[in-house]
C-alpha cells in the first residue's frame, strides 16, 4: 500500500489485485511533523549518547585511569542508562500513535482484524516523513494490537520495484553465502557481537560460504563478489549522511562503499542481509525517492534485503540474524522464500524477551519480494 503524505492530506492507497481502495488518514495529517520529529529526535539523542559511552570506555579501557578519565565513563554510562529510558518510553508512544492514525484504519479496511497464526503479507510504500518511521512495528503492543501481531511487513520504495523484486532470478555461478565482517574499523565504536555472529553464519553455511574479514574486506573486492554471489551478509558498520542519501554506505578496511558505487552497477541477487548501522534509513532532503542502501540493493537486482534503521550495538543484530537462518536453512539447503516470515517471527521473539525496549527489536526491516 502506498501511503501519500502530502501537505494539504495523507491518504492510504491500498493496492490489490482488485484495485485500489482509498483511504483518508486526517489524524495521521495533523501530527505527523511532530511525532516524526518526536521520534528522529528519540533516536538521534540515544545515537549522541552511545557514541560519547563508547569513546569513554574506549579511553578508560585503553589505560587513561586518570580520575578525569573515570569519572567521565561514570558520566557517559549513567547519560545512556538516562537518555536509553527517555529513548523507550518517546518511541513506545510514537509506535501507539502509528498504530492509531494509519495501522488500524488500514489494515481494519483490509479485515485484518485480529492475529492469525499465518499471517498474511503487506507491503508498505511510504513517502515523504513517513519513510523515517517503523511502520512494520506500529502498535501497543502491551494488549495485543500491532502490526506485528496481524501481518508480516515488506517495505518497497515503489509500486515498479516490487514487480521487479518478485521477477525469476537468473541462475549464479555459486549459491554460497558471501559473508563481509568489518565490525571493527577506525574512529568507529567497537561491534563486539559481530565476529560471534559471522562464526555462527560460518558453522551454519559450512562449506557453502566466502568470507571477506579484516584487510581482505575491501571495497573492490566486495563490488567483485557481489557479481558472482546471489546471497550476501555484511555485519559491520554503515553510514548514514541524511543531506547527501548517496554519499551513505558501508564501512570497509579501505573506505566506504557508497550507496552511489552500488547503485552504478546492476547484480541481480537472490537476498541480502545488512547487519549493520542505519543501513534501511534515507535522507532529509530526497525522502520520497527512500535512498537508503536497502532500497538500493533492491534496486540493483537483490530481491529481499534485511536491513536496519539506526545503529545497534548489543546483541540483538546477532540474535535477529541466528533467528532469521534459523529458520531459512535445513538440510536441504537455504531457501529465501520465507524470509520475510521468519524476520517478523524472529522480531516477535525479541519483543518478548524485552517488550518494554522497542528500541532493540523494531529497527530490522525487509524490503523486497
Amino acid at each position: 500500500m502506498v501511503i501519500n503524505a502530502a501537505r494539504t492530506r495523507t491518504d492510504a492507497l491500498i493496492v490489490t489485485a482488485d484495485g485500489v481502495i482509498p483511504i483518508r488518514l486526517s489524524d495521521l495529517h495533523d501530527g505527523l511533523m511532530h511525532w516524526t520529529n518526536e521520534y528522529l529526535t528519540a533516536i538521534q539523542m540515544q545515537q549522541d549518547a552511545t557514541t560519547r559511552y563508547f569513546a569513554a570506555r574506549m579511553r578508560f579501557e585503553s589505560g587513561d585511569r586518570s580520575p578525569a578519565a573515570f569519572h567521565g565513563y561514570q558520566a557517559a554510562k549513567a547519560e545512556l542508562l538516562t537518555v536509553g529510558t527517555e529513548t523507550e518510553q518517546k518511541v513506545d508512544a510514537t509506535l501507539r500513535w502509528l498504530w492509531d492514525c494509519l495501522a488500524e484504519p488500514v489494515l481494519t479496511a483490509l479485515g485484518f482484524n485480529a492475529a492469525v497464526a499465518e499471517p498474511p503479507r503487506v507491503w508498505w510504500c511510504p513517502t515523504g516523513p513517513l519513510t523515517f518511521l517503523p511502520l512494520h512495528a506500529a502498535g501497543h503492543h502491551d494488549d495485543g494490537r500491532s502490526v506485528l501481531d496481524r501481518v508480516v511487513s515488506s517495505y518497497t520504495p515503489t509500486i515498479r520495484a516490487l514487480r521487479q523484486s518478485r521477477r525469476r532470478r537468473p541462475q549464479r555461478e555459486t549459491d554460497a553465502l558471501l559473508i563481509v565482517e568489518a565490525g571493527n574499523v577506525e574512529g568507529q565504536p567497537p561491534l563486539p557481537h559481530t565476529a560471534a555472529e559471522v562464526a555462527a553464519l560460518e558453522t551454519l553455511f559450512a562449506g557453502r560460504c566466502t568470507v571477506l574479514r579484516g584487510e581482505t574486506a575491501t571495497r573492490k573486492n566486495v563490488r567483485e563478489h557481489l557479481a558472482t554471489h546471489a546471497r550476501v551478509h555484511f555485519s559491520g558498520h554503515g553510514h548514514q549522511d541524511l543531506a547527501r542519501p548517496a554519499e551513505g554506505g558501508l564501512l570497509l578496511s579501505d573506505g566506504t562503499l557508497r550507496i552511489a558505487d552500488l547503485s552504478a552497477h546492476r547484480f541481480d541477487g537472490d537476498f541480502a542481509f545488512l547487519s549493520a548501522c542505519k543501513s534501511a534509513t534515507g535522507g532529509l532532503e530526497l525522502e520520497d525517492e527512500v535512498v537508503t542502501l536497502a532500497s538500493t540493493l533492491n534496486h540493483t537486482g537483490h530481491a529481499q534485503v534485511i536491513a536496519t534503521l539506526w545503529s545497534v550495538y548489543d546483541r540483538s543484530a546477532r540474535q535477529v540474524a541466528e533467528g532469521v537462518y534459523g529458520r531459512l536453512v535445513s538440510v536441504d539447503g537455504f531457501t529465501t522464500r520465507g524470509a520475510a516470515h521468519a524476520l517478523n517471527a524472529t522480531l516477535r521473539k525479541l519483543r518478548a524477551q524485552s517488550p518494554d525496549c522497542p528500541t532493540r527489536w523494531i529497527p530490522f526491516t525487509h524490503t523486497g519480494a
